[in-house]
């Protein structure tokens, strides 16, 4: 589960959540999505590791849903919705909520194999 953080914290991976949350679009990415995703994360304060801990431990358990929902999200997530969904999301954690523990222990296997084409991307 995502550590609790600062607001500067918050804001220096709003950018990271919402470029890996379109790794859960109910659509194909192409190249120059990996390519952007991976410029992105390559331009954030975090490393290949941490990004992918940012992956499967916080945008995965809150995004991941959408990869089996019927009529999912296929046009990407605005940045108010990424914060609004990211913030509950740590409202969530912080509460100890025990369905929070089942999404975190779920959400490996939302993760998508575009992430394999991102991660070789990141220095």
């Amino acid at each position: 589960m995502p550590p609790p953080m600062t607001p500067g914290e918050f804001e220096t991976r709003v950018p990271v959540w919402q470029a890996l949350s379109d790794l859960f679009l109910d659509t194909a990415l192409e190249e120059g999505d990996h390519a952007r995703i991976a410029s992105v994360l390559s331009a954030s304060p975090y490393s290949a590791q941490q990004c992918e801990a940012i992956l499967r431990g916080e945008v995965a358990p809150v995004f991941g849903r959408n990869l089996y929902a019927v009529a999912g999200e296929w046009e990407g997530w605005g940045e108010a919705d990424v914060r609004r969904l990211m913030a509950n999301w740590l409202r969530q954690c912080a509460s100890r909520n025990p369905f929070v523990r089942l999404q975190v222990w779920m959400a490996p296997r939302f993760v998508p194999h575009d992430w394999s084409a991102i991660a070789g991307r990141l220095s």
